[in-house]
């Protein structure tokens, strides 16, 4: 599945969730924020979380990613994986 259609799917399970994707930038190939998360999202609740977006397949690969990027740094929000799965229709989520 494309990142686009993946992004979507994201906002479609986050309703009432405010979420900011950094923009595309036509010289560089990813927009990732901090090299590592495709976008922050702002909880009803207020908390604010970091996530990494892909397909089921790929969920190792990008929680891999996310630990050799940010490592054990304090971070001071959660950082989460989510991988779309085509088969359940649905996200499953990690916790990095």
């Amino acid at each position: 599945m494309k990142e686009v259609q993946i992004k979507k799917k994201f906002k479609e399970a986050n309703p009432k969730a405010e979420i900011w994707f950094a923009p595309k930038v036509k010289y560089k190939k990813e927009s990732d924020i901090f090299g590592v998360f495709d976008c922050i999202l702002w909880a009803k609740d207020g908390t604010i979380s970091f996530w990494q977006l892909t397909s089921l397949g790929n969920i190792s690969t990008r929680i891999k990613k996310v630990k050799n990027r940010i490592g054990k740094k304090r971070f001071g929000c959660p950082k989460f994986v989510a991988g779309w799965s085509k088969r359940k229709k649905e996200f499953k989520i990690i916790e990095v």
